[in-house]
């Protein structure tokens, strides 16, 4: 996922899926105006996200937990680092 919004990821599988917006809109029970707004988010409900992995059969919810894996690695990485580089500095 990297630095795609949740919007923009669910955009990229909508066009991937080839599903049309308005039929997209009807699946998730809102208006196709609603869909590009979707599209435009970094912040998504829960429920609605739930909605839209039922419809795209793709679980977003693994998507973002292994993305946020991959900061808590960056971050753990980090932190190592400047323990090290205290360490270091003690010495």
């Amino acid at each position: 996922m990297n630095n795609k919004t949740i919007g923009e990821i669910i955009e990229r599988e909508v066009r991937k899926q080839q599903i049309p917006i308005t039929q997209f809109a009807d699946m998730i029970c809102c208006q196709r105006n609603n869909v590009y707004d979707i599209f435009r988010r970094s912040k998504i409900d829960i429920l609605l996200l739930k909605r839209i992995s039922e419809v795209l059969k793709r679980n977003f919810f693994k998507d973002l937990a292994e993305d946020l894996d991959l900061i808590n690695e960056s971050e753990e990485k980090a932190q190592e680092k400047e323990v090290s580089d205290v360490k270091e500095l003690g010495e």
